[in-house]
């Protein structure tokens, strides 16, 4: 995505610890990609992480839906 969509970021970020138990505290947007929103991810032990996130919509569930699939 080129402009991030309306999220907020501290529920993500609560997402972000409670779901894969990482440290998070802070995101930035990176406008890359075309269906996901796309975030670095600063966590309080300096570690770095990438995050893409599907929007509820047609194009982001079906992507989502792809993740693990082997495309030949």
């Amino acid at each position: 995505m080129k402009f991030e969509p309306p999220i907020d970021h501290h529920h993500l970020i609560q997402a972000v610890r409670s779901d894969y138990g990482l440290p998070a505290e802070a995101l930035t947007f990176v406008p890359v990609g075309y269906v996901a929103a796309c975030y670095t991810v600063r966590c309080t032990d300096g570690e770095r992480y990438f995050l893409k996130w599907w929007p509820n919509t047609i194009l982001g569930g079906k992507e989502a839906a792809e993740i693990g699939r082997a495309h030949v």
